[in-house]
């Protein structure tokens, strides 16, 4: 599975994390590019590795926005694999 949340820290900063188990690693999905793809929705920029990647928030009214658009960019993904 994915999962794409937004965590509010210290600071009223936001940040972006993005997990993705193996299964679908091997499909394609990794979660660096989940979270670039989310976080740019967010005028935010991120990276991790294939299993957990996290983003800074550059927009915090765009958040539920790029949240939203998480599944199908999930999707769109796992399509082109």
């Amino acid at each position: 599975g994915v999962a794409v949340l937004a965590a509010e820290l210290p600071g009223e900063k936001q940040s972006l994390f993005a997990f993705v188990t193996d299964d679908l690693i091997a499909r394609g999905v990794r979660a660096d590019g989940v979270i670039r793809e989310v976080a740019a929705l967010a005028g935010g920029r991120g990276g991790g590795r294939p299993h957990m990647a996290q983003a800074g928030v550059g927009e915090p009214q765009k958040v539920q926005e790029a949240l939203d658009a998480a599944e199908a960019i999930v999707r769109r993904m796992a399509a082109h694999a």
